[in-house]
């Protein structure tokens, strides 16, 4: 692995394991010892940014929130890092393109409609 290797994956473990709160590429660099102009060279280099890989991480969990738990709109916004629950439903709707009860429901309608692959009995 190179350099940027190695920064890339430290900034992907970061992000992972802090995207609920409010953290930028300033965190990042304090905590890790990572200069931001490595980091930031790193993350051109991947063609990515902070900012996506922050709000990709933060959509994964929601979804997974909306899948499979009763959590409110509000919990679910403020579990993935946003403190404003309306902002939450703005990004998330940019994001999926449906609103994230929208969602819940499609996916609880999605798996109600898929039938599990039973083994016959014997």
């Amino acid at each position: 692995m190179t350099d940027m290797d190695d920064i890339f994956v430290a900034i992907r473990t970061y992000i992972e394991g802090n995207y609920d709160k409010q953290i930028k590429l300033v965190t990042f660099s304090a905590a890790t010892g990572i200069s931001q102009r490595d980091a930031q060279n790193a993350l051109s280099y991947f063609a990515r940014s902070w900012g996506r890989m922050l709000l990709d991480e933060r959509m994964k969990h929601a979804k997974e929130l909306l899948s499979y738990s009763g959590e409110s709109i509000e919990t679910i916004g403020s579990r993935v890092g946003y403190d404003d629950t309306s902002q939450f439903i703005r990004t998330f709707k940019i994001e999926e393109g449906k609103e994230p009860e929208e969602y819940r429901q499609w996916t609880q309608s999605q798996s109600a409609t898929s039938v599990p692959n039973e083994s016959p009995s014997s």
